[in-house]
């Protein structure tokens, strides 16, 4: 924030450009305020590698052979590392990524139920509407939840 005031923001032509200028000042101070962390040990880049392909494949019908595929790694090594680093297992997360990605598309309302089932990842609509009811006390048909799982 002091890097901020220092220098008065000159009009860009660009405004994104601007936004990110300042996300990247604000960062930078941010980063300089809390000192230089430790590199990341390679379960924590496993673990961030997992994540991120979950979360582009999550809508087809991926499992823990299909993530330690990618990484190069043991299935169990895969559960191991949600066991240790998640808040969950492997088959809990992939089930929330999927329902955060359901709550996205839920807000448009051109897609029928089925449709966004099948963009989530979930072989019927109904075990999309058991899942999601268990998970939020309410049918995807009435609506988006208001806070998706993490």
């Amino acid at each position: 924030s002091d890097l901020m005031a220092a220098s008065p923001p000159r009009p860009s032509a660009d405004p994104l450009l601007t936004a990110l200028a300042q996300t990247l000042l604000l960062k930078t101070a941010e980063h300089l305020r809390h000192g230089v962390q430790a590199p990341l040990t390679r379960s924590q880049l496993l673990w961030q590698a997992a994540c991120q392909f979950i979360e582009a494949n999550c809508h087809r019908p991926i499992n823990r052979c299909d993530v330690a595929q990618h990484l190069h790694v043991h299935p169990n090594h895969v559960s191991r590392l949600f066991r240790i680093r998640g808040r969950s297992g492997f088959n809990a997360h992939l089930r929330a990524t999927r329902l955060r990605r359901a709550c996205l598309l839920l807000k448009d309302r051109r897609l029928s139920l089925g449709q966004v089932a099948t963009l989530c990842g979930f072989t019927s609509q109904s075990y999309f509407t058991r899942v999601f009811t268990a998970a939020f006390g309410h049918s995807p048909s009435r609506g988006p939840a208001s806070s998706p799982p993490s």
